[in-house]
């Protein structure tokens, strides 16, 4: 395992998104939210690792949730996809933010890394002003402009799917969670992990071309005798 930067797990979070087959506008936020959930000691690179290559491949029309006012689920006939990206739900969570307000409760159905969801509902919870609670099965996250408390077996917590996730708002814990606003300055990635998301970043970068090797570094073609 190697430590990495917040800095660092943001850019290459954002450039894994990309690579996986993202738009810059979502791989960008997918960057934000994997350092988001680092800087709590989270397992974000693990978590996006994950998600992205579950959803390698995958067209962005097959993973937009049908948003049914309180409850948004995927409705893809795709074999294995009627479940939600985190990814792609979680940004289109926030451009409903304010719409959001209309709704005490939303239910999420069928969502791939749940955990996943957590750094755009901080984000939700900004813009409405709001204390947000989000729980699955054996979960409940307590999330606010400045705070996120946490109540949950670690196993629960990174679950790769979660039949049913329910946001409510103005709700308190109901017992003194853990809190977790650390704010270190970089995390430990295990290498495989970090060896994956590097192998989707690859895919951000033109392939070489003739053209491009002989403008490079080296001599390329060469007048000398």
């Amino acid at each position: 395992m190697n430590t990495y930067s917040l800095n660092e797990i943001e850019a290459m979070g954002k450039r894994a998104a990309k690579g996986a087959g993202k738009h810059w506008g979502h791989a960008e936020e997918a960057g934000k939210a994997v350092r988001w959930l680092a800087q709590r000691d989270l397992p974000g690179p693990e978590l996006l690792a994950a998600c992205l290559s579950e959803f390698d491949h995958v067209s962005y029309s097959d993973l937009t949730p049908s948003l049914n006012e309180a409850v948004w689920q995927n409705t893809s006939s795709h074999d294995v996809l009627n479940q939600q990206c985190p990814l792609i739900t979680g940004p289109i969570l926030c451009d409903y933010a304010e719409e959001f307000k209309s709704h005490s409760i939303v239910d999420f159905k069928s969502v791939s890394h749940p955990l996943l969801l957590a750094p755009y509902m901080a984000i939700v919870a900004k813009t409405i002003e709001q204390t947000l609670k989000l729980s699955w099965s054996g979960v409940h996250i307590i999330i606010s402009e400045s705070q996120c408390h946490i109540d949950g077996l670690p196993l629960d917590l990174v679950a790769a799917r979660a039949d049913l996730v329910t946001c409510q708002q103005g709700a308190a814990p109901n017992k003194t969670p853990e809190n977790l606003n650390n704010t270190p300055t970089g995390r430990g990635v295990p290498k495989d992990v970090w060896a994956q998301l590097t192998t989707f970043s690859y895919r951000t970068y033109a392939p070489a071309t003739e053209a491009s090797r002989l403008s490079g570094a080296g001599a390329g073609v060469s007048d000398n005798d």
